[in-house]
């Protein structure tokens, strides 16, 4: 996932879109290796991946406000992480996005009608999580 996360980034600070199908590929692999592995059950996949639901929901409900390229990257990430550790992504994700955006609008580099690369935040969101599993804080 860090790979997919990190490739995704990039795209998206680059042209602000995403490609969905290299995220589907992803999710396809997701669902192979927890078919091969069962780390976590059905149910907490079926909850990871309403998140991304909801999202692909509010994009287009908000005529894409939120890209629908966020709401397919939050499917797949409820693959791998379920769907307490997806929401606690996506939370923390837009908290940093958040302050981000806050900081960039008090400076003037920020205008209401910009965009912001939202990947970025989950890829860093997600590397401090994998950070604090590995020292035991989480």
């Amino acid at each position: 996932m860090l790979g997919m996360l990190g490739v995704l980034s990039v795209e998206d600070v680059k042209t602000k879109e995403i490609r969905k199908q290299f995220i589907l590929l992803f999710g396809i692999l997701g669902l192979v290796l927890h078919l091969i592995f069962q780390r976590i059950d059905i149910w907490n996949i079926l909850g990871g991946l309403s998140i991304g639901l909801v999202l692909l929901g509010i994009s287009y409900f908000s005529r894409e406000q939120i890209g629908k390229g966020d709401g397919v990257l939050f499917l797949v990430t409820g693959i791998f992480l379920g769907f307490w550790e997806n929401l606690m992504l996506l939370w923390s994700a837009s908290l940093l996005m958040g302050i981000y955006a806050m900081i960039m609008c008090a400076m003037g580099r920020l205008h209401r009608d910009d965009r912001i690369p939202f990947i970025p935040f989950v890829l860093i969101c997600y590397v401090i999580g994998l950070a604090m599993k590995g020292a035991g804080i989480l």
